[in-house]
């Protein structure tokens, strides 16, 4: 569930830190097996060519995450998230025929 800034502004540094470790929105995974904090944290040891756009932003970031770090900087990761949004695998959305029959498949 992709959460809004807000939401997520609304947290506490506890909730938001567990929030990230446990690999929410926007801190969810990439298909290198790194979220956008790992980006900037293990930047070498991503070898996707297309995220390297995402590493140097990432990498600008100063030392973290910790729980105040991600706090601290929630609006600046939450709009890099959005804007490689493209680089994350997309879940196609159902239609109310396709969410009906997936709903007598597991009934």
């Amino acid at each position: 569930m992709r959460l809004t800034l807000e939401q997520l502004k609304a947290m506490d540094d506890k909730q938001l830190y567990s929030h990230w470790r446990q690999g929410n929105y926007p801190f969810e995974f990439l298909p290198c097996h790194k979220c956008l904090t790992q980006h900037r944290t293990w930047a070498g040891g991503c070898e996707h060519e297309e995220h390297a756009a995402l590493v140097v932003a990432a990498s600008a970031l100063p030392p973290g995450p910790q729980s105040r770090w991600l706090s601290e900087r929630i609006e600046e990761l939450y709009a890099l998230r959005i804007f490689y949004d493209h680089l994350y695998p997309q879940h196609k959305q159902l239609s109310k025929a396709e969410q009906t029959e997936q709903e007598k498949v597991n009934a």
